[in-house]
């Protein structure tokens, strides 16, 4: 069971996360958190317009460990509910609700009252200010899942919901000198998207969930991360999964552990611009899965997947998915067992693949270093040399033994 550690949290995970390659995390500022305004039920809370410097000094500290382990933090300025009605609301302890001194009558009086709006940039200048000049500070999160404020699960359809956002995030980009990008995200999945805001020129890129429908599986995980591409390009702006694992409800310990590395993978063979953020961190320290971020980083570094060309089908006559990037002259595939990761079986025992074989991979003549990865521990299985002929005939990769998944990277020889 995970203990509530505070601040020392940090101190341990980042540490750790440094080890293991994982360089992006998210922070709230949340009521319960690093909020900087709330009501005074807590030391050092006074309503809008006061600043708790106790939790400033938090944020100063979860950003001084940030930098020192070189991780960068997408920083939520607003979580769902503190506007929201619908969901975790906590508009009934709100210091802009007028019955706890503020002045606002209702929740979605947030996106059209000049007084909250002057009051949000005042904060948003304090915080600008404070943390701006971090190199570690990577966007600024105007919401989490703004489609779960206001007083229904479709408010955030209403025209003043854009238009705040299309007010904030030119008053930020107005003030930060560093022009850290600004987005804001939707809850579940790029389904909740709306053109209203997603097109904004004022948000960089967007991000949102990928939690699939109760009783759905890793397979439609996968669905919808592969998907999402197709959104984001729909948009021409980068997409980015800040949270996945599960349904929005969860999912069997089996289900949830076997996500870890299909998410991540699935995440960088479809042109996330962040890989995919897992959501139960707690459960990567209680079974130990770092493993996988320690073999995606080991695999991706250094590779600039910017212009390579995508694909993923599945193998003839072995329940393989093959997921591949490929450009003129480089070549790189995951496989993965679909029997064993699509499985709603608990501890079910990963089959042996044998003989398994990638055919007709094109690339330009010249010399390559071509290496087969053990994705379990980041390690290399294989390495060779390989020559394309101009006029020859497209290469095979003969695949040793493996359980679970593999990958295979093709680059020019330096």
């Amino acid at each position: 069971n995970w203990q509530d550690m505070g601040l020392s949290a940090y101190e341990h995970l980042f540490r750790k996360y440094r080890q293991q390659g994982i360089n992006v995390v998210e922070v709230w500022m949340s009521s319960w958190w690093l909020a900087l305004e709330w009501i005074n039920d807590a030391p050092g809370f006074h309503g809008v317009g006061h600043y708790n410097q106790y939790r400033a000094w938090m944020l100063d500290y979860i950003l001084k460990l940030a930098e020192e382990n070189d991780i960068y933090l997408i920083l939520a300025l607003n979580n769902h509910g503190k506007f929201g009605m619908v969901y975790d609301t906590e508009w009934e302890r709100n210091p802009y609700n007028v019955n706890c001194g503020g002045f606002l009558e209702q929740c979605e009086d947030f996106y059209t009252s000049e007084k909250a709006k002057e009051a949000f940039r005042n904060v948003a200048r304090y915080i600008v200010s404070r943390w701006g000049a971090s190199d570690h500070l990577l966007t600024w999160k105007l919401f989490t899942e703004v489609d779960l404020t206001g007083p229904t699960i479709e408010f955030y359809h209403h025209p003043s919901v854009a238009a705040w956002h299309a007010e904030m995030g030119a008053f930020l980009k107005s003030i930060d000198i560093y022009q850290h990008p600004v987005n804001t995200h939707w809850m579940l999945g790029y389904h909740r998207i709306n053109d209203a805001i997603a097109t904004l020129p004022e948000l960089d890129f967007l991000t949102t969930d990928a939690y699939y429908s109760l009783g759905g599986g890793t397979k439609a995980l996968v669905e919808m991360l592969r998907t999402g591409v197709s959104y984001a390009r729909k948009w021409a702006k980068p997409m980015v999964i800040t949270e996945f694992g599960g349904s929005s409800y969860a999912d069997s310990m089996g289900n949830l552990m076997r996500q870890v590395e299909i998410g991540l993978w699935t995440g960088l063979f479809n042109e996330s611009a962040i890989l995919p953020l897992y959501w139960w961190f707690a459960l990567l320290e209680d079974k130990d899965l770092y493993q996988h971020y320690r073999s995606i980083s080991r695999f991706a570094a250094h590779e600039d997947r910017r212009g390579l060309s995508l694909r993923n089908y599945a193998m003839a006559d072995a329940p393989l998915s093959v997921n591949e990037m490929y450009s003129a002259d480089r070549y790189y595939a995951w496989l993965f067992d679909t029997d064993y990761f699509y499985s709603e079986q608990e501890n079910l025992l990963p089959q042996p693949q044998k003989d398994r074989v990638l055919t007709g991979i094109s690339l330009a003549p010249g010399d390559y270093t071509q290496v087969i990865w053990d994705c379990q521990n980041g390690n290399i299985r294989e390495q060779q040399h390989v020559k394309v002929s101009a006029g020859g005939e497209p290469v095979s990769v003969r695949l040793p033994e493996f359980t679970q998944s593999i990958a295979v990277k093709i680059t020019p020889l330096e």
